[in-house]
């Protein structure tokens, strides 16, 4: 059956006037020299899905027009306009992209038909500008992409400076949509990461579902890992889970075994005599970044760590390729969970510990360890290189100042060693700029001052007014990245706030059993002990995972 409209007519919902006596098909579209066609399966298109189209189309036509202008010399840009054709019907906005010889396009125009009469209006070039790269409703136009790019690379990644394949926009989004869009939130402000946060967790779900993997989906998990998104809770943030994905993701590729055949090879962007060397290269130093998170989060959340060291690894501490600081960060992570394993996950009691006279030698055993390793590598260190160390001597320091640790001299020395490293590291990151500093930056700040509280409970002769001053600098740092009144940067700063005057009661048993991060639950134990005197609501204290109905209070 022969449709009685054409296709055009249709999708605006007008009257057509063709008729099988008429040469060329119905009056509007012989205005805009159209052929009329007449197909009775059409299905008209929503004016959102159109103009969806539409947006596709003028930005593949701003790619072929970059690229072409990137590959004749002879063109300048600037001769390179974007144009677009449109006409409107009478419920309808419709594009069709025109291209002249040369590569270039027909100047713009807008015709208007709310009849059959053909109207131009002249469109200026501003008010065509379309995003570049889009994601749900988010759109970035070409500049913002580069500078983000730049951004990133330039004082973000230096922070876990694993190899990347290239560090073109373009290249990596052919490669991984998934670690493009990450890459541009991490860098863009904290209103545009609001707005990209759910889709890219949405990404991040069906990539990790997908049948293959790749090591860039690894990288973007990594970063994710170190700038993860504003919670409200840190029970929301999903790092540990990423990292726990990343890690499997690296074992199943084979990255562990750098020499080895990489399973995958699906792309074919490297090639030449030395595509060898750079993918093992990119191999090798996303795996020594998949260690270093994996102790960040188990330092940090008191568990051991998932990824115990080989001889492969431990040899490419000494690689000369791997990047110094990654290597240095390894190191040092690597001596800090040893220090965790030797003094508290393996002990023979209920609690992980070692008795109170061999965990104070073990303490000084690993100490002289990360001296030895600055004093081997103190040319080397950069700002995240040292925050790493003193924020390990520290936990190492802090197993010295738990209840169960009797007061003596003996003590004396490692309590002012940890009062030292605890100045020292605020002192250090006090002047980083904490909103694009990566997340175990804040941590570390945190639990110096969480030391800095622990020591002014106890009875020992310290500096009290500096080490409130110490605390107090922490607030101040934190405050500069609240975003809201209930983020979990606001929450830490209150917290810090009152800690420094409470007194801890005993009301329940100490915590005990989270290695180095030890000190930092009990001293929430002993806030959590007032939030119920005050009877403040529990979800307030929703610092970080930890049961904390278990205590039976």
């Amino acid at each position: 059956m022969k449709a009685k409209a054409c296709t055009k007519c249709r999708q605006w919902k007008a009257r057509c006037d063709a008729s099988d006596g008429v040469p060329g098909g119905c009056s509007r579209c012989r205005s805009l020299n159209l052929t009329c066609v007449f197909d009775a399966s059409f299905k008209r298109m929503s004016k959102g899905k159109r103009l969806q189209q539409m947006s596709n189309e003028i930005q593949q036509l701003r790619q072929a027009l970059n690229n072409s202008a990137s590959s004749n010399a002879s063109t300048s840009p600037r001769q390179i306009e974007d144009t677009i054709n449109v006409t409107a019907g009478p419920g309808i906005w419709e594009a069709q992209l025109q291209g002249t010889s040369e590569g270039t396009v027909a100047s713009p125009s807008l015709q208007l038909l709310p009849t059959l009469s053909v109207t131009t209006v002249e469109i200026p070039p501003a008010a065509l500008t379309v995003p570049y790269r889009s994601l749900g409703e988010v759109g970035l136009t070409r500049g913002q992409i580069d500078r983000y790019f730049k951004t990133y690379f330039a004082r973000h990644h230096q922070s876990l400076p694993f190899k990347v394949g290239s560090e073109s926009p373009d290249e990596v989004h052919s490669r991984s949509p998934l670690l493009f869009w990450v890459v541009c939130a991490v860098a863009s402000s904290w209103k545009l990461q609001s707005q990209l946060a759910p889709m890219i967790k949405s990404m991040i779900a069906e990539t990790i579902h997908t049948a293959s993997h790749s090591v860039e989906t690894i990288q973007a998990l990594l970063i994710m890992c170190c700038w993860p998104f504003k919670t409200i809770r840190l029970s929301d943030d999903p790092s540990p889970f990423y990292c726990s994905i990343a890690t499997q993701m690296a074992l199943q590729l084979g990255l562990h075994r750098p020499s080895q055949p990489y399973w995958p090879l699906r792309h074919g962007s490297l090639s030449g005599p030395s595509t060898v060397v750079v993918d093992a290269e990119i191999r090798l130093t996303t795996w020594l970044a998949c260690y270093v998170v994996n102790q960040m989060q188990s330092s940090h959340l008191g568990m051991p760590s998932s990824i115990l060291p080989d001889a492969n690894l431990l040899a490419a501490f000494e690689n000369p390729e791997v990047n110094p600081v990654l290597s240095l960060l390894c190191r040092i992570y690597h001596l800090l969970m040893q220090s965790s394993w030797d003094i508290s996950a393996n002990a023979p009691t209920p609690t992980g510990m070692l008795d109170p006279a061999a965990r104070l030698k073990m303490i000084r055993h690993h100490g002289k360890k990360l001296l030895a390793l600055e004093e081997q590598h103190l040319a080397q260190m950069g700002d995240a290189v040292n925050m790493s160390l003193l924020y390990a001597r520290l936990q190492l320091q802090s197993f010295a100042l738990l209840d169960d640790v009797p007061l003596s001299e003996d003590l004396l020395d490692l309590v002012k060693d940890a009062e030292t490293t605890a100045c020292e590291l605020i002192d250090a990151t006090y002047g980083m700029n904490l909103s694009i500093a990566p997340i175990h930056t804040r941590r570390a700040m945190c639990y110096a001052a969480f030391v800095l509280v622990r020591l002014l409970q106890l009875p020992y002769d310290v500096q009290r007014e500096l080490l409130q001053d110490s605390i107090e600098r922490v607030r101040q740092s934190m405050s500069t990245v609240i975003t809201a009144p209930d983020d979990i940067n606001h929450k830490a700063c209150t917290l810090l706030q009152e800690l420094p005057y409470f007194e801890d009661k005993h009301r329940s048993p100490p915590i005990l059993s989270r290695m180095g991060a030890s000190i930092f639950y009990d001293t929430l134990r002993v806030y959590w002990e007032h939030c119920l005197e005050k009877q403040m609501p529990e979800e307030y204290l929703d610092i970080d995972r930890f049961d904390w109905s278990a205590l039976g209070m």
